[in-house]
């Protein structure tokens, strides 16, 4: 069975900008995906037959030859210069170099693609055993993670298609993995099983340190997954939240030693990191909401509170919080867009007035655009989107219908969104308020 990459970066199943704040096949028929490019002049679409389409953002306008990525595209990234497209495809196990009898019935490469041409440049070796679900593709396309069958970790070059360092062993990466870039990409974090975490050097692809997200063991039937991690703003700390106590712990990016939380932060259970790890959002079963600064020290730390006109009974279950200090807030009603730094709220969308589906709130994902002016709340289960001005006065909400995928523009003032990957519509986010509402 063909599976579906998940990005990101922040819990999305959709295909976005890397300048967004967000909170992550087969040949016949697939989910399609949506990419722009970092300058933000080309966006590439993959077709529910697995092939790659290139379009010109400005116009609309297809260009070039479809890449035929091998098999099924999973995920894609443009090159910083955009010249270059680096694939991530589910395809055939290779049997060439297999001494035993063991089947592989999955197995996953990363390809590279001139935009210009639409031929491959280069290629990776088939890894045999895993799908595109354990492949990680970096920022700006020059570095991708994979985890192999026996669960070591490799960091790959991908201008050279070589591996970096030695790779990883004893990571559990058959439960659940994902790995995190620095803000300078020089060290990307590694989560793996058992709330373990590795740092690894992005330029000589060793690791530089083994974290444990909890000192103690929990019990053995208590989730321990980690949730919700970041890098500080300077790159300097990493910061994680598990399932088990919800309680902040950090460490030194370079070491991976401990490093001292106040006190003033540490009384708080947290919900939520923001992307850029400035902030921490908290709740409580009263369904109190609290803004943690992490940047501030235990005398400057401010702590924003908000209650829940209509509180459940376990707080909302789904929150995420951004860069800028709002609040996503979500539970099987609808979701709550609320700014603790101005102390307003600036939207609340009923799912059953946008959405068609009952209490699957977990696959509506919120996307803010760049400035965090504009938000889009995408279920791809469902093929709808939600446009929403989060700077208006008067609420704004666009209902937009048969969304296979979609994504805003790098600078957070356009959108563009696709069916199935064959067709593309691009959007001014003021004008698409106008256009989409007749």
């Amino acid at each position: 069975m063909k599976r579906i990459l998940v990005l990101i970066g922040c819990f999305s199943l959709a295909i976005v900008s890397p300048h967004e704040t967000a909170f992550a096949l087969v040949k016949w028929k697939q989910t399609p995906l949506l990419v722009y490019s970092a300058d933000g002049r080309k966006i590439a679409t993959c077709t529910d037959r697995g092939n790659i389409r290139l379009w010109d953002a400005e116009s609309g306008q297809k260009f070039g030859a479809d890449i035929e990525a091998p098999d099924a595209a999973a995920a894609f990234v443009f090159s910083e210069d955009g010249s270059t497209l680096v694939v991530a495809s589910d395809c055939p196990a290779d049997y060439s170099n297999v001494k035993d009898s063991l089947f592989f019935s999955t197995a996953m490469q990363v390809t590279t693609w001139s935009t210009a041409t639409g031929r491959q440049i280069n290629k990776s070796p088939v890894f045999n055993g895993i799908g595109s679900t354990e492949c990680r593709l970096g920022p700006g396309g020059r570095l991708f993670g994979v985890t192999l069958l026996n669960g070591d970790v490799q960091l790959w070059d991908v201008a050279a298609m070589k591996v970096r360092g030695t790779g990883v062993s004893g990571l559990n990466t058959r439960v659940e993995w994902d790995m995190l870039f620095s803000p300078d990409e020089k060290k990307v974090l590694v989560t793996g099983g058992s709330g373990k975490m590795l740092l690894m050097d992005c330029d000589s692809g060793e690791v530089t340190g083994n974290v444990m997200l909890y000192a103690e063991q929990p019990p053995d039937t208590f989730p321990i997954s980690i949730y919700s991690y970041a890098f500080s703003q300077d790159g300097t700390l990493v910061y994680a939240l598990g399932e088990y106590h919800a309680v902040l712990r950090a460490w030194n990016s370079k070491d991976a030693t401990p490093a001292a939380i106040a006190p003033s932060i540490l009384q708080y259970r947290g919900s939520a990191l923001s992307p850029n790890g400035r902030y921490m959002l908290s709740k409580d079963n009263q369904g109190n909401a609290r803004l943690v600064d992490l940047k501030l020290d235990s005398h400057k730390n401010t702590v924003v509170e908000r209650q829940d006109t209509d509180p459940k009974e376990s707080g909302h279950r789904a929150n995420c919080i951004s860069n800028n200090g709002k609040a996503m807030l979500q539970d099987d009603t609808g979701l709550v867009v609320y700014d603790f730094l101005t102390g307003k709220q600036r939207a609340e969308i009923a799912w059953n007035k946008y959405f068609a589906g009952e209490s699957a709130y977990a696959w509506r994902i919120p996307h803010l655009n760049r400035t965090e002016d504009w938000m889009i709340v995408f279920s791809r289960k469902e093929k709808t989107a939600v446009l929403c001005n989060l700077s208006s006065a008067n609420q704004q909400i666009t209902k937009i219908n048969r969304a296979g995928a979609i994504a805003f523009s790098p600078d957070g003032r356009k959108f563009a969104v696709t069916t199935d990957g064959t067709d593309l519509k691009t959007y001014e986010c003021a004008a698409a308020v106008r256009e989409l509402s007749h």
